[in-house]
């Protein structure tokens, strides 16, 4: 079987322009979206990512906010700063970086989100719902990669797809989004057996 290849770079090229679009019709109803993003700590990668983040909603139109606390931030501290965005009517999104300092509660954290706020998709609410299939904000790496699925024209349907993750970020969101999609899903992750197996089998 010949294999396809996918270019990322261009699909999301290509859903930037659809969001630059739908940004200036908001725009144009005095809508100003605006996302907000929670960084504790000084970690470069997550650094790095909230960067990206604010690079790549400044391309399409979105304002944002950047909150930039001490690694000795406490949970409190967080507690107050997620409020104020929650009742905050010019901010649309609400985007804290994981992982957080150990003595912040990083469950506590995610379910003080506004379920209408949380982009990552991570409350209760909105993980139940992508569950049921009725998901209104869905985690954007599983997102990005059922684009790009729709972008190349991928029939899922039927197909044995194996999926090397089970986070709650990625992997669990990413089996509800495939399995909506009619795929057959394997999940495996460090402790399962016979990995090259699932892969051979894999379509």
């Amino acid at each position: 079987m010949q294999g396809q290849k996918i270019d990322g770079i261009e699909v999301s090229n290509a859903v930037k322009e659809i969001l630059k679009s739908a940004v200036e019709k908001l725009n144009s109803e005095d809508v100003m979206p605006c996302l907000a993003t929670v960084l504790v700590g000084d970690d470069r990668a997550s650094a790095t990512y909230v960067k990206n983040k604010h690079n790549a909603c400044k391309k399409i139109g979105i304002k944002t906010r950047d909150h930039k606390l001490s690694a000795d931030t406490t949970q409190k501290e967080l507690d107050k700063i997620i409020d104020n965005l929650n009742n905050d009517k010019e901010v649309h999104g609400i985007l804290v970086q994981l992982p957080l300092p150990k003595q912040l509660n990083e469950f506590a954290t995610v379910c003080r989100i506004s379920p209408i706020k949380d982009v990552d998709g991570l409350t209760p609410q909105n993980v139940g719902l992508l569950s049921m299939g009725k998901s209104i904000l869905k985690p954007c790496t599983p997102s990005g990669i059922m684009e790009m699925f729709y972008y190349y024209k991928i029939n899922l349907e039927g197909k044995n797809v194996v999926m090397i993750n089970r986070s709650n970020l990625i992997g669990k969101p990413l089996y509800h989004l495939l399995s909506q999609n009619n795929a057959t899903v394997i999940t495996c992750h460090s402790k399962t057996k016979n990995l090259n197996e699932h892969c051979k089998n894999a379509d």
